[in-house]
């Protein structure tokens, strides 16, 4: 019985780390070659204590472009919508490429993919 009670907490610590803090995204697509393109991110903090400078960080694997939102304090039960500006150079080939999403402060990472079109 003590070896159950060891593996349940040790399951809900990771619940901690992995809370799925990621609600949606939406990237005003199709991104165009030579401007700034916006991507809108929802997140999510389901407990009930607060979670400081959670900011989101956008990755182009084959453009080698980053971009990334300033910090934000999540109040506990609450949400926060981040508008992140992706500049995509005019010499980019027309296409559809693999993003990383990634959500993070100093206590967890969630990283999700996705993909966009570039026109």
């Amino acid at each position: 019985m003590k070896a159950l009670s060891i593996v349940l907490v040790l399951l809900a610590a990771a619940t901690f780390v992995d809370m799925h803090a990621l609600g949606g995204f939406l990237f005003e697509e199709p991104f165009t070659r030579g401007g700034d393109n916006t991507a809108i991110f929802t997140v999510r903090n389901p407990m009930r204590a607060n979670i400081d400078n959670v900011n989101v960080k956008l990755y182009i694997y084959d453009l080698g472009i980053a971009s990334s939102s300033l910090g934000a304090d999540i109040q506990g039960k609450d949400h926060v919508v981040y508008r992140v500006n992706v500049p995509i150079p005019k010499t980019t080939a027309p296409g559809t490429y693999i993003t990383r999403i990634t959500v993070e402060n100093d206590k967890f990472r969630e990283v999700k993919h996705a993909y966009v079109t570039v026109v």
